[in-house]
């Protein structure tokens, strides 16, 4: 007689085992057939394989983390590009002195890979210049910013954390994006110290810098102590999402200085005594 666990186990293996075995055989094929003899038909095999290995992984542990691949196949990258540069919205590059991210050009303003590149003289061959690019950012139009920039604007009405609301003191005096980002020719920029001191005083000239080598400490003893703390407490006790999002806005604290400082000596805490 088996006991129940013993039943539902095997249960499981017999709606998943087929999955597993799909999935072995089309990657196999696509291994032993050699991708570059029919790459769509490559991409659609490995595609079902990753899916089916999602549905086990998940059936056994709901809370896994898995890749998104949520893109594959979508149309939203053209399929003559995608077939070999797949994954190519998490790229991350440096254009006309600037870090440039294909995710929310892809993902969200729905651009085309020959939007910018081109296969005519040179296979990929960027087409588009610095001029273009300034067409669709920060042009006379007033395009919100958070359209682009959500992180940031989270972090700047305290939305971004899950578990605090507590937006940043400019936020609430209803200072916009502009009024710190708009310099007086009316480009917008990263170099906002003069508008700092154009609203306050010129002691606030050493503020932002003060402030950002305060996180940028707190960033690196975080770092240091996941490094260490691993053989002492299990780090996948440790929620990271509200470590992630400081890196990912970008600006070391600037968007919400108190709460960033909150969050990241909450987490510091946590790695030195345990969760």
């Amino acid at each position: 007689m088996l006991n129940k666990e013993t039943e539902q186990n095997q249960k499981m293996e017999a709606t998943l085992r087929p999955l597993l075995d799909d999935a072995k055989y089309n990657f196999q094929l696509v291994k032993v057939g050699n991708i570059v003899h029919n790459v769509e038909y490559s991409d659609e095999l490995l595609l079902k394989a990753y899916n089916n290995l999602s549905e086990v992984i998940r059936a056994i542990k709901p809370d896994a983390t898995i890749t998104d691949f949520s893109l594959y196949g979508s149309g939203t990258i053209p399929n003559e590009c995608n077939n070999c540069h797949y994954g190519i919205e998490e790229a991350k590059v440096r254009v006309f002195d600037v870090d440039f991210l294909h995710k929310p050009h892809v993902n969200k303003a729905g651009l085309f890979c020959f939007d910018c590149h081109s296969n005519k003289k040179q296979h990929g061959e960027l087409i588009i210049d610095k001029t273009r690019c300034s067409g669709c950012h920060h042009s006379m139009e007033e395009v919100p910013c958070e359209k682009c920039h959500s992180t940031q604007s989270d972090l700047y009405a305290g939305t971004l954390f899950s578990d605090s609301d507590a937006a940043d003191v400019m936020f609430d005096e209803e200072v916009s994006c502009r009024d710190c980002h708009q310099n007086d020719d009316g480009d917008i920029t990263r170099d906002v110290v003069e508008n700092c001191i154009n609203c306050h005083d010129e002691e606030y000239e050493s503020t932002l810098e003060e402030w950002q080598t305060t996180i940028s400490t707190l960033l690196h003893e975080i770092e240091t102590l996941r490094k260490t703390s691993a053989y002492e407490i299990n780090l996948e006790d440790i929620d990271w999402s509200n470590y992630l999002s400081v890196i990912r806005d970008g600006s070391k604290g600037a968007h919400n200085y108190e709460l960033v400082v909150k969050e990241l000596t909450d987490l510091k805490t946590k790695l030195q005594t345990g969760p």
